[in-house]
């Protein structure tokens, strides 16, 4: 995913929240949305939150991602209501974050007997013999991607360039020193 997709909106944070925000300003700026903080699933370096809507679409629950108290990262998992509208589900979520940043770039890879357009894509995805990815990079490396997973939910996660990078460093960093 080394290509820059060029992004009519430069991806600089999530639900109108600035990457770099501290936890208080994430947590104060979901619960005027609605947000229900989940404290079992939340950690130092992450917030998990309930009953948040992106546009229209509720999602099943969203975890931002922090690095030295800042969000650099968001995950959503969104669940269609029946399994069959996994791919119709995740086409729309790609049709509704393409009119804001512009088209993004999609890959999809079957494994046989499956092909695009057989009409078996969901039992494919649910069966891990396809995987979808729709994404957008910025310049600064910052990304949004969206995939339809095999347990039939949607992640669409958003991530700053910067911290991100941050980030997955302090993680290989920490993994080392476990070794």
């Amino acid at each position: 995913m080394g290509v820059t997709v060029q992004t009519l909106k430069p991806i600089q944070g999530v639900l109108g929240i600035k990457f770099g925000s501290d936890l208080a300003t994430v947590t104060e700026a979901v619960k005027t949305k609605g947000g229900v903080i989940n404290r079992a699933g939340s950690k130092p370096d992450r917030l998990f939150v309930e009953n948040i809507s992106l546009g229209t679409k509720k999602s099943e629950y969203v975890i931002f991602l922090f690095i030295d108290n800042k969000m650099y990262g968001a995950a959503f998992v969104f669940k269609p209501e029946l399994k069959p509208q996994l791919v119709d589900s995740y086409n729309a979520l790609v049709k509704d974050i393409s009119s804001v940043y512009g088209e993004g770039r999609s890959v999809k890879d079957f494994k046989p007997p499956y092909e695009e357009g057989d009409g078996y894509e969901v039992q494919a995805i649910t069966t891990g013999n396809a995987s979808f990815l729709t994404y957008w990079i910025n310049d600064d490396k910052s990304q949004i991607n969206i995939m339809p997973q095999p347990d039939g939910t949607i992640l669409l996660g958003y991530k700053d360039g910067k911290l991100g990078k941050l980030a997955t460093e302090k993680d290989q960093e920490k993994e080392k020193a476990d070794f």
